[in-house]
């Protein structure tokens, strides 16, 4: 079986009304976890596809624009009809300018959205830091409660037959022994409503159920 020693402990004394220092500073951190936005994801990739299709675009048409020139003066020096070539560079000046525009309000929405880029990664950043630093006091608070009362749960585990070999030491992180023995000096201090259902080889190691009771100091049932 497994036990959360320090989280049992840590209920423990949150019943006999204790508290730790760092919880304030807990609250904090957690509204200010709340106030930080989760930021939605964004991809770049389609505003960068257009920015750098707008751009190509504007300098395909203005090396058009530079060849139907060419073509004008070329036409204009022969005396012929430059009619429809002046036709020609006015329509591909007309979309270079369109283009242009495009590419100007291209660049402009990728800015935007690589500004809102970065500010989703220094938010998420942050909200990683605010996360690390709750669970560091979390435990550190658990901790904190546990040492309150482990005088209380050492002295229950010395009260165990010597067939538990188990150790409480001096502090939670010094426990030595089986989880079974550490939930059974939980049980005998903690003040439990319901009874305490154990094993039949748990209760063997008592000697009998009655001698187990008497440790727990309270009623069990035998499974």
């Amino acid at each position: 079986m497994s036990f959360d020693r320090y989280g049992a402990l840590a209920t423990l004394a949150r019943t006999r009304g204790h508290t730790a220092s760092e919880e304030r500073t807990l609250a904090h951190v957690r509204d200010e976890l709340a106030e930080t936005a989760a930021p939605a994801p964004e991809d770049l990739t389609t505003a960068r596809r257009r920015a750098a299709e707008a751009g190509a675009e504007t300098e395909r048409l203005r090396e058009r624009a530079a060849t139907i020139r060419g073509r004008l003066e070329a036409t204009r020096d022969a005396g012929a009809d430059a009619e429809a070539v002046e036709r020609e560079l006015e329509e591909t000046m007309r979309r270079l300018s369109e283009v242009a525009t495009e590419r100007v309000a291209a660049r402009q929405r990728l800015d935007v959205q690589e500004t809102q880029a970065r500010a989703a990664r220094d938010s998420r950043e942050r909200r990683m830091r605010l996360e690390d630093r709750i669970a560091n006091l979390r435990r550190t608070i658990r901790r904190s409660l546990a040492e309150t009362v482990y005088e209380e749960f050492g002295g229950a585990v010395t009260a165990l037959p010597d067939a538990f070999d188990a150790d409480a030491g001096d502090e939670p992180g010094g426990y030595d022994g089986e989880p079974v023995a550490a939930a059974l000096a939980f049980a005998r201090v903690a003040p439990l409503r319901a009874p305490v259902v154990v094993e039949a080889t748990v209760a063997e190691r008592f000697e009998n159920a009655a001698t187990l009771a008497r440790y727990l100091r309270g009623p069990l049932v035998v499974c």
